[in-house]
C-alpha cells in the first residue's frame, strides 16, 4: 500500500455571512495546530508533526500528515458552522510519495 504524506504550510477558513467576507480560522501549521486567528477556534490535532521542510527560506517548518490516520478536528463553533453555510478553504500543499 502506497502512503502519501502532504505537508500542509497554512489553512484558513473563510465564511461568507450576509455578503460579508469574513476569516474564521488561521492555521500557519509551522509549529502548532492551534488557530491564529482573533476566534481562536479550538482544534484538536490527531497523528500530525512537524517537520524542517517548509517551502521557503522564511518558512522552514510544515505540518506533515501521513494520508490515512492525520486529521485536525476543528470545533463548530464562533459561527463556523460547516454544512449549514457557505464557506471556502485555502491550504497551500506539497504532496510527496
Amino acid at each position: 500500500m502506497r502512503v502519501l504524506s502532504i505537508f500542509l504550510v497554512w489553512m484558513a477558513l473563510v465564511s461568507s455571512t450576509d455578503a460579508q467576507v469574513q476569516l474564521m480560522g488561521h492555521w500557519s501549521l509551522q509549529s502548532s495546530t492551534d488557530d491564529e486567528s482573533s476566534g481562536k477556534l479550538k482544534s484538536i490535532a490527531t497523528n500530525v508533526r512537524f517537520a524542517d521542510d517548509g517551502p521557503t527560506k522564511g518558512i522552514t517548518r510544515s505540518a506533515v500528515f501521513d494520508g490515512t490516520s492525520s486529521v485536525i478536528d476543528i470545533e463548530a463553533a464562533g459561527g463556523f458552522n460547516p454544512g449549514k453555510q457557505d464557506f471556502s478553504i485555502a491550504a497551500w500543499v506539497k504532496p510527496s510519495d
